[in-house]
């Protein structure tokens, strides 16, 4: 009585989703999507989806769950971006929606596809990259002011009595606005009286420690601009010679789809899948094919869904020509209430066994 009673634990084979699952809530979005980019196979992707797909189609609630754009098969050059969007997608409804509990285990079967997500994408990575630039920048600035030369240049009673005349509004200050005071003003009184601004920074560097980086700043940025003014100086003979990279345009294939149903010889037409949901109870495949027909619809099978029926209404299988797909997705081919989309197929079984 006990065992029954017991919650079953179902396992599902997917190290894309195993690694997923454990990661998502303890890291940003975006950096998992771009690691599981750059790492698994479009495959591993594609097949993850499916996967997913097929678990979430097993929910009583589905249709009221808004992932129904997110169920579908993705074709194009982009498919496998779009896919990896839609199975995060997913996760995020089903943890809005309190539905997690109703997720299988999913487990990994080859370690060497399980995903390590390192440090280096994580905050203390980012304040470890940036404390380390801050080393080095003060390490530089150590170096800099050391190189200064120790040289003492005597000062005459004018210049003091003219630098301390710029800096007297500072006189009644705390210490720490002394330290704060302007290096410009001293440096103008020490060029009226022929003093270089390096005897200066020398003797007021222990007064002025808080400005000297953003002086060493400036005076790097203004090299830089120096250098890359005359790089261009010299290279202006050669900017004809230089050509403007024109990117191609992709030519979009037309493709043709036959309509004369009178020829001698025929083709062979898509095939277009959807189910139809939200039925009444007493509907079976036979009412809605001769629904259809009667709107001039080919109709090519239609089964019903006797393992998926809810206690509240019923849905069908239904197969048509891919021409004829349009008309089914029509909204004035369906009684109110009647919900249609396309039909998402189940992944092929794996011979793998999971240990």
């Amino acid at each position: 009585m006990a065992s029954s009673s017991a919650a079953e634990v179902f396992l599902v084979h997917s190290e894309l989703l195993y690694f997923l699952n454990g990661t998502i809530d303890n890291h940003s979005s975006s950096s998992i999507q771009s690691t599981i980019a750059s790492f698994y196979r479009d495959d591993e992707i594609l097949s993850a989806k499916q996967i997913l797909v097929g678990v979430v189609e097993k929910f009583d609630n589905l249709d009221d769950l808004p992932i129904q754009s997110h169920l579908r098969k993705r074709i194009g050059e982009n498919k496998v971006r779009t896919s990896l969007d839609d199975i995060f997608s997913i996760f995020s409804v089903v943890d809005n929606s309190g539905l997690c509990d109703k997720l299988p285990a999913f487990c990994a079967v080859t370690r060497s596809r399980v995903l390590l997500l390192t440090d280096e994408v994580s905050d203390i990575a980012a304040m470890r990259i940036e404390l380390g630039q801050l080393r080095q920048i003060t390490d530089n600035l150590a170096e800099q002011l050391s190189g200064f030369q120790s040289t003492t240049v005597p000062i005459s009673a004018a210049t003091a009595s003219s630098a301390c005349s710029h800096c007297s509004r500072f006189s009644a200050s705390s210490d720490q606005d002394n330290n704060a005071a302007s290096v410009n003003d001293v440096i103008m009184a020490a060029q009226a009286t022929h003093v270089t601004h390096t005897d200066i920074v020398h003797n007021e560097v222990s007064a002025l420690s808080p400005v000297v980086p953003s002086i060493l700043a400036s005076s790097s940025s203004d090299t830089t601009r120096n250098d890359f003014a005359a790089i261009v100086a010299n290279n202006v003979d050669n900017l004809d010679n230089m050509q403007v990279v024109v990117k191609k345009k992709k030519k979009n294939k037309k493709v043709v789809v036959g309509a004369n149903s009178n020829a001698v010889f025929k083709g062979v037409y898509k095939k277009a899948v959807v189910c139809v949901s939200r039925l009444e109870l007493r509907t079976t495949a036979d009412i809605v094919k001769s629904h259809l027909i009667g709107k001039n619809t080919d109709v090519l099978s239609c089964h019903d869904l006797a393992n998926r029926e809810s206690s509240h209404f019923t849905r069908v299988r239904l197969c048509v020509p891919h021409y004829k797909l349009n008309k089914v997705l029509n909204a004035d081919t369906w009684p109110k209430g009647v919900t249609v989309r396309s039909w998402v197929f189940k992944p092929r079984e794996s011979d793998d066994t999971v240990e």
